[in-house]
């Protein structure tokens, strides 16, 4: 696995970003989200790290509530998002 140092630019911004987001630390989210921007990177990857972060915490809910897999239909959840 490669050491921090050796990222570089938006990639190491993208690392931080997403070590932010698994602490909890908005003031380094926003930080980060900046500096990735300032280094180059599209709006579109950043999103996507934030969209992994939002995914990561309804897992966590999901397990923190004992939700049984399995139970899960197709499109059960398109009402909640549109």
């Amino acid at each position: 696995m490669p050491h921090v140092r050796e990222f570089r630019g938006s990639t190491q911004e993208l690392v931080s970003l997403r070590a932010s987001q698994i602490n909890g630390c908005g003031w380094c989210i926003d930080m980060h989200t900046k500096e990735a921007a300032a280094a180059g990177e599209s709006d579109g990857i950043a999103a996507l790290v934030s969209l992994i972060a939002m995914i990561n915490a309804a897992n966590r809910l999901a397990v923190m509530v004992h939700q049984k897999g399995g139970s899960y239909e197709v499109g059960m959840f398109a009402a909640a998002v549109s």
